[in-house]
């Protein structure tokens, strides 16, 4: 939670407010995933979501660094720090 906490605190140093409302959890609407559970497979989709936020946070970092050079700093940390962990896991998934 480290990383919400830290764009939570940069967003009211931005905007004064203290509420970011989130629709969670999903609505009971939504269609649930019935797939057998495996732990390799939650590490496998683990892997495949850190990938992704990888690369949707490199997009926003490529915007932000332009308008708002402290928050895509901010990005930047937390960037590196999933490349550490995505390594990391990445190594005892093929371990496993």
């Amino acid at each position: 939670m480290e990383d919400a906490d830290r764009i939570a605190e940069r967003l009211h140093q931005l905007t004064g407010k203290t509420n970011f409302r989130v629709s969670w959890p999903p609505s009971a609407s939504e269609p649930m995933s019935l797939d057998r559970w495996t732990f390799a497979k939650t590490v496998r989709d683990e892997i495949a979501a850190d990938r992704l936020a990888l690369e949707c946070y490199g997009k926003l970092i490529d915007y932000i660094e332009q308008h708002d050079a402290p928050t895509a700093a901010i990005l930047e940390t937390i960037v590196r720090a999933r490349r550490r962990r995505l390594r990391s896991d990445a190594g005892r998934a093929l371990a496993s």
